[in-house]
């Protein structure tokens, strides 16, 4: 039986978030990275965009 794509992709966000604390538990001096996008109105259809 396979996985439903949520659960796998559930998996994968566990896995990671494990894999970083245990970077962050031998190296306390590791920082983090966030990573922001920014959407704008341009990457809207014309007709949701407004004027």
């Amino acid at each position: 039986m396979t996985m439903s794509p949520c659960r796998s992709v559930s998996r994968r966000r566990i896995v990671t978030q494990v894999r970083r604390e245990e970077k962050r538990l031998k190296d306390p001096g590791h920082r983090l990275r966030v990573h922001v996008s920014i959407v704008t109105a341009r990457n809207a259809p014309a007709h949701a965009r407004k004027s």
